[in-house]
């Protein structure tokens, strides 16, 4: 895919804007500066915390997602996030959240 020092979220195939679509949603969100929001349930399903934090963001129960804002919308979000890894790599799905969080 792109290198990390020149790509841009425009730069990635529209299939992408589905992560960017639910991290956005988490942001926007009353929960989301929650240390347990949704995108970071996400992101540690996915490996991505592990990977580039060492450890697990998501720091509550499975059980407890609803109270933590996990709703019908949020599930959506995820499924369509995750739809990605059919044909898309581990390293160019963390490459575009790495992106991502580094213009917000």
């Amino acid at each position: 895919m792109l290198s990390p020092e020149n790509a841009q979220l425009k730069d990635f195939p529209k299939k992408f804007n589905s992560i960017k679509e639910f991290y956005r949603h988490c942001q926007c969100s009353s929960i989301g500066t929650d240390p347990n929001n949704c995108f970071d349930f996400y992101l540690d399903f996915i490996g991505y915390s592990i990977n580039r934090y060492g450890f697990n963001k998501y720091n509550d129960e499975v059980y407890n997602a609803s109270k933590n804002g996990f709703g019908h919308e949020e599930k959506c979000f995820l499924a369509d996030s995750l739809k990605l890894f059919e044909d898309t790599g581990y390293e160019d799905v963390y490459k575009y959240i790495d992106l991502l969080k580094s213009l917000t």
